[in-house]
């Protein structure tokens, strides 16, 4: 359990340098860029990391596991890392190959021809990424330390570069720059661990339950990926800039969510692998509350805070975006749940073909609901289906999840959780009232309902979790 924490502790760090990233840059890039110019990239790099996503072909969630699993043999994960890795290159040469001739061949994408030329590179550039073998390695120090370092430069080269509307191109090159040096610098750490061979390598064992993986990730594209590249053929480019504020924004704190859950997945993986199965519920347990724990607030804290978030990381401009931030506030919640039940139930016990069951009913519904919204209500539409997707998804993974292992998770923290939010519409109220000046108001917000939150908690409900957070990082 002491590693469990340790890492839990790097990727929160990790995590919250990815949130800190766009709540430096985003406001800056928002002003420079504009919503047109958001749009454009969003829509360039939407429609490429779908692509990379077929590449990958389920390999970062299924090498993880495969990796942890055999951690402890040299041998056997340098025979697993050289089979993954050379199925994740020959797939993205076949997968380059479609990506260049979609952009020659459709009207829509050939006037943004030099920046998917550029997004071509995350292709092969993600093969060498291999984060997979890390986060089975639990290798969480160094990932850390490596994403810090990068991201501090990519802010500083964005600042330094970024100056006018007409520099969306360099924007897009400086990010995808930012995933080569990635991998480069991966591919350097990673000599120590195993040994690259295309000897006795036996790609057929894992396709199989690559597929299954595979085919979730791909359709749950659809409605994660693919809404960006729907509204902008069937809208225009500053629509789908006012949806992506909106987007980034609800769903940038879940960064930290998926950082609670992915230090679990390995422990899980070989709690399940030898069976000790007392073990792997007390983690799902904890894995449930601390979800809930912390993704509740943040739901409600982006709802009441929407007004004066957008006007202060994006502008007036994007005004138009408040309505559907406050209509994926509750997905933070959502996601949250879906990856305890999802990734680290049934994906991990190898139940892999009733999350792409789960995932392609959701597809289904994204795909009927923005061809019906969308043109009627446009960015608003895409918001209201992202919602309804999410959260058909996460009961349907509830269900399943409960019928493999049921663990008992405590529903009645989740409803002591949003009775413990509820006082921050009233403070939210009392300041919007006071007419500070703007990022005052959203300090004062969410200091005021921070307090109020773990005071019920702790005082009301009793709970522990808050004194357990701040006792784990005093002890790193």
């Amino acid at each position: 359990m002491g590693s469990v924490k340790k890492n839990a502790v790097y990727n929160i760090l990790l995590a919250v340098s990815q949130v800190l990233l766009p709540l430096v840059t985003f406001p800056y890039i928002s002003r420079i860029l504009q919503p047109t110019g958001v749009g454009t990239y969003t829509f360039v790099d939407s429609y490429t990391q779908y692509f990379v996503l077929v590449a990958a072909l389920g390999i970062p969630v299924y090498g993880m596991r495969e990796i942890a699993k055999a951690k402890g043999n040299y041998e056997e994960r340098s025979t697993v890392f050289s089979e993954l890795l050379s199925i994740h290159f020959l797939v993205s040469l076949v997968v380059f190959s479609f990506y260049v001739t979609s952009f020659f061949l459709l009207p829509q994408l050939s006037a943004y021809g030099t920046m998917f030329w550029i997004g071509s590179t995350l292709l092969f550039s993600n093969v060498f990424v291999m984060e997979w073998f890390f986060q089975g390695m639990e290798q969480f120090p160094f990932i850390t330390i490596r994403t810090l370092v990068i991201r501090l430069l990519t802010i500083l080269a964005i600042f330094v570069f970024i100056r006018t509307k007409e520099d969306t191109l360099l924007y897009y090159a400086i990010n995808c720059i930012s995933v080569a040096v990635n991998a480069v610098v991966n591919c350097w750490f990673a000599k120590g661990f195993i040994k690259f061979s295309f000897r006795g390598l036996h790609f057929k064992r894992h396709l199989r339950p690559l597929f299954y993986i595979f085919s979730t990730g791909l359709v749950s594209s659809v409605y994660t990926l693919l809404d960006s590249v729907i509204l902008g053929f069937l809208t225009n480019t500053e629509q789908v800039g006012f949806y992506t504020t909106a987007v980034k924004l609800s769903k940038i704190l879940i960064t930290i969510l998926v950082a609670l859950t992915t230090v679990l997945v390995p422990p899980l993986a070989l709690a399940f692998k030898e069976q000790r199965y007392a073990d792997a519920k007390g983690l799902l347990r904890k894995s449930f509350d601390y979800v809930v724990f912390i993704s509740v607030p943040l739901s409600m804290g982006i709802f009441v805070i929407a007004k004066p978030l957008i006007l202060l990381f994006s502008g007036h401009n994007f005004l138009p975006s408040v309505t559907s931030l406050k209509i994926l506030s509750p997905t933070v919640l959502i996601i949250g749940l879906s990856y305890v039940f999802g990734q680290q139930i049934i994906n991990t016990t190898g139940n892999e073909r009733y999350f792409l069951r789960c995932t392609m009913i959701g597809m289904l519904i994204s795909l009927l609901l923005n061809m019906l919204l969308i043109p009627h209500i446009q960015q608003t539409g895409a918001a209201i289906t992202n919602l309804t997707v999410e959260l058909t998804v996460m009961l349907l993974l509830i269900y399943v999840a409960l019928q493999k292992v049921p663990f008992n998770p405590q529903w009645v923290n989740l409803l002591k959780a949003v009775i413990a939010c509820l006082p921050f519409f009233l403070i939210s109220y009392w300041v919007e009232n006071m007419h500070w000046p703007l990022l005052f108001q959203l300090i004062s917000i969410i200091i005021a309902s921070g307090a109020a939150y773990i005071l019920i908690q702790y005082f009301i409900w009793r709970s522990n979790l808050f004194p357990e957070i701040i006792g784990l990082l005093r002890k790193k």
